[in-house]
């Protein structure tokens, strides 16, 4: 979750506690927006209602910033709140490291509940920024009200089979809003289904935002305009060659990418190779 991080933890016959300091990413808090089933998607982590946030996007890696956050598991539920600097890195300068004391620039605030019963597991938040935040349609009249930037989510995924030889077949729904007067993506629809082991599986999703009304109006002022959705069809296949190595090949259609009317639809091919150590 956090490098350079302090930590302290106990434990009891009620639950377990956690705390965290140091840099740390906004997704890892420690089940935040990404969810934990081992999903091969490339674009299916923090949801866009809330990676659109903030001056240089909320803390995600490469580009983290300073946070403190408690956390609290029991058998069933579980509760995290995190605290981080409302600015992520250096937005004018993106490969510089920075890390500022917490709440220097403001502080992005997330708290979220979850809730397991067997294979299903659900779990919602909420989040905002006490910076102030202009609004779309009015962006040079003040510098706005502050806590405008905020949103929230839930999420459930479960596992739906499993074959006797250790195959899973997993699902999970994801389901986001953000206040669309200061933010452009107003609410996000993501889910999808995998299939396969710890060391490979393919799975199948779709990602689903839609611009709020003021975004909208905003991109018809300025005379370029917009399209209300943009929907990511996407299929990857993940496989790891060794203990530390995988290979993931993935294949995406976008339609109305960028929400631009003047784009056609988008195929995309990549191939992703992730490396680790032990």
């Amino acid at each position: 979750m956090n490098c350079l991080s302090f930590g302290a933890a106990t434990d009891g016959s009620r639950g377990a506690t956690r705390m965290r300091g140091g840099a740390a990413s906004a997704p890892h808090l420690p089940a935040l927006a990404s969810g934990g089933l081992r999903r091969p998607m490339v674009q299916h982590g923090i949801g866009p209602e809330l990676s659109q946030s903030g001056a240089n996007g909320p803390s995600i890696f490469p580009t983290t910033t300073t946070a403190v956050v408690y956390g609290f598991e029991a058998e069933r539920w579980g509760a995290r709140v995190g605290a981080f600097n409302a600015v992520a890195g250096d937005p004018a300068n993106p490969k510089k490291t920075v890390l500022p004391f917490p709440g220097e620039d403001g502080l992005l605030l997330i708290a979220e509940v979850e809730h397991r019963s067997g294979s299903v597991r659900t779990y919602a938040g909420l989040w905002a920024y006490s910076t102030a935040s202009p609004d779309l349609l009015h962006p040079a009249d003040a510098a706005g009200d502050r806590w405008r930037s905020r949103g929230a989510y839930a999420a459930m995924e479960t596992t739906l089979a499993t074959t006797h030889t250790g195959e899973k077949l997993e699902s999970w729904v994801r389901v986001g809003v953000a206040n669309e007067d200061v933010l452009p993506v107003a609410t996000y629809l993501g889910g999808g289904v995998r299939y396969g082991t710890e060391g490979r599986g393919i799975g199948f999703a779709i990602a689903h935002a839609r611009l709020g009304d003021p975004a909208i109006e905003a991109a018809a002022i300025s005379g370029y305009g917009a399209q209300r959705v943009e929907t990511n069809f996407e299929l990857s296949y993940a496989h790891a060659l060794t203990p530390t190595v995988t290979i993931q090949p993935d294949i995406q259609y976008v339609r109305n990418p960028g929400w631009d009317p003047a784009l056609d639809d988008a195929l995309v091919i990549g191939l992703r190779l992730s490396a680790g150590f032990r």
